[in-house]
């Protein structure tokens, strides 16, 4: 999954896009807008506003932005979001510090991917998570 804005014009070649195997989805960012024709028309990409995606034992919710409430918020549903890169905008850190929600913009994360593993040990969430998921997390042991 790439959360990145404008990732159709600046970022990778249609003809490699459509190379991929699987689906891609697109989640719109602010700078996206005026090429989600395009996108449509010349790759599979499917553009999305908001995205539920289950994994193994749990689900997320991606969005551009950080919402505050989202499908599965009180039950341990994860939302990644982006948009505020390395801002520090008042309250946000903490509404957050209780829930399963994680700023995933390359600025915050050493401008490299990171596992949800990593997320979660980053941003101190590692009993919040073993709470909701329990025996899911076994990988997370230290």
């Amino acid at each position: 999954m790439i959360c990145k804005d404008g990732i159709f014009h600046n970022f990778i070649p249609k003809d490699l896009l459509n190379r991929l195997n699987g689906g891609i989805h697109l989640l719109a960012g602010n700078h996206d807008y005026p090429v989600h024709g395009r996108i449509m028309d010349e790759t599979k990409i499917e553009p999305y506003v908001e995205s539920l995606f289950y994994f193994e034992g749990g689900s997320l919710v991606m969005f551009h932005y950080p919402i505050m409430d989202w499908v599965g918020r009180d039950d341990g549903v994860i939302h990644l979001y982006g948009h505020v890169h390395n801002k520090h905008i008042a309250g946000m850190e903490e509404y957050y510090a209780d829930k399963l929600a994680f700023n995933v913009c390359m600025d915050v994360n050493d401008f490299e991917p990171k596992t949800l593993k990593e997320l979660v040990v980053a941003t101190g969430k590692l009993e919040l998570y073993r709470e909701k998921y329990g025996y899911y997390v076994k990988e997370f042991d230290y």
